[in-house]
């Protein structure tokens, strides 16, 4: 046997204690913290992850360069897109319903997604290091797993107790942000546990997550764990296909978004479609008097947070008592709305390039990572508003978390994969 190399040696070799991880990887520890504290925050504040990866990302990114002294993985063309972005929201105030509105929602989006984008550059997989990063996502899920059953046998759990005046539907919905915070840190968890040698614990883990979720009000991600289910199979028995699917089938699906609605409403020329328990007929309101107000304006929209301020939809709302919402339940149509095709094409590029990034991961991992984007997706396109602060940061925290832990497991584990 021959003895490793160098370069091998201290990328195997983990901290043997907390403060020994703090002083060579200083960085690494906060993403460690990060992965304590984000599965369980948002119980305790549902919209906390807003305020805790901006904070996180900020001493990461100081802790990186202290250390360091250098750029290193910040340099990427995702920047492009980043600046892209930004600048079409600031031109889209321009022409926005509501000037002011629009250019203060800039404002937020100006510090969640460079600092979002920069957590997600410099979560550079290191074995050193995502061994403790899988232990405290551990800890952090587990507590979050406890604070989600307690919530549902409770109906209002720890954020009752701390806010005993709310409402009790207040109280009950308040489980909603969090649990989507946990159904998007799956795919993370999953790659964690089987780094452990813990496969069938992994798997176990989803099961209680998709029986508590279905216990609690938020009924998407119930929906949200199905997906992944199913993703996941896809993609672990037909590997290249589901790669493709997700990469180019989501970017298609993004460009034809509003055109699929206009073609179900003409076939659902009666309003047939619905169901109580899950708001579709309402839903459905909304999202074809959306698509056919894109129609109006396809190329660059009606600017940024228009759903606000528009009530001149083109649709008869069969089951919205009014014609007021604040965005469209799908962020993928909102994006249409604001920013028309030229949006959207936007979007379509930047998702096709994040999740080409699939493939550069161990094969046995990547079919969590296909499941967590598809479970992404489809919450994406059935209820917040995009640019709610809270989801865009949590958005970048799952990415960053997930790709920190792909790798985990032995050295020579699936390197001719």
């Amino acid at each position: 046997m021959t003895a490793p190399t160098q370069k091998q040696s201290s990328i195997a070799a983990a901290p043997a204690s907390f403060s020994d991880f703090l002083k060579t990887d200083p960085a690494g520890a906060g993403f460690a913290l990060l992965a304590f504290l984000c599965p369980w925050l948002a119980f305790l504040s549902p919209r906390g992850t807003g305020a805790l990866i901006p904070v996180m990302a900020v001493l990461i990114l100081g802790a990186h360069f202290w250390k360091n002294r250098e750029l290193g993985p910040l340099r990427s063309a995702s920047w492009l897109f980043v600046i892209a972005a930004l600048l079409l929201t600031g031109a889209s105030s321009l022409w926005a319903p509501n000037a002011d509105f629009a250019l203060e929602r800039l404002s937020k989006l100006a510090l969640f997604i460079p600092l979002g984008t920069a957590l997600v550059l410099i979560a550079s997989p290191d074995k050193a290091r995502n061994s403790w990063i899988a232990k405290a996502l551990t800890t952090g899920t587990l507590i979050a797993l406890l604070l989600l059953a307690l919530h549902v046998a409770t109906r209002g759990g720890i954020y009752a107790l701390l806010n005993p005046d709310e409402i009790a539907a207040i109280k009950l919905n308040a489980s909603n942000k969090p649990a989507t915070v946990m159904l998007l840190l799956t795919g993370a968890v999953f790659l964690a546990w089987r780094g452990f040698n813990l496969t069938r614990t992994a798997w176990l883990y989803i099961g209680v997550l998709f029986v508590i979720f279905a216990l609690s009000p938020s009924q998407s991600t119930a929906a949200g764990v199905l997906v992944w289910l199913v993703a996941y199979g896809i993609a672990a028995t037909l590997p290249r296909f589901a790669l493709h699917l997700t990469s180019f089938g989501g970017a298609l699906l993004i460009l034809a978004m509003p055109f699929l609605f206009v073609g179900l409403s003409i076939l659902d020329a009666n309003r047939s479609l619905d169901w109580d328990a899950a708001s579709v007929g309402a839903r459905l309101d909304i999202w074809y008097a959306v698509s056919y107000k894109i129609l109006g304006s396809p190329l660059y929209g009606y600017g940024v947070e228009a759903a606000r301020f528009i009530t001149d939809w083109s649709t008869d709302l069969a089951y919205l008592t009014r014609a007021k919402f604040h965005h469209p339940h799908n962020g993928i149509l909102q994006i249409w709305l604001e920013f028309g095709l030229i949006g959207a094409g936007l979007a379509a590029g930047a998702w096709a390039l994040l999740t080409r990034k699939i493939a550069s991961f161990k094969a046995r991992h990547r079919p969590a990572m296909i499941a967590s984007f598809a479970a992404f997706f489809f919450v994406l396109c059935i209820t917040y508003g995009l640019w709610q602060s809270w989801w865009v940061c949590i958005m970048a925290g799952a990415v960053a978390l997930t790709r920190l832990v792909a790798t985990n497991g032995s050295a020579q584990e699936g390197e001719a994969e």
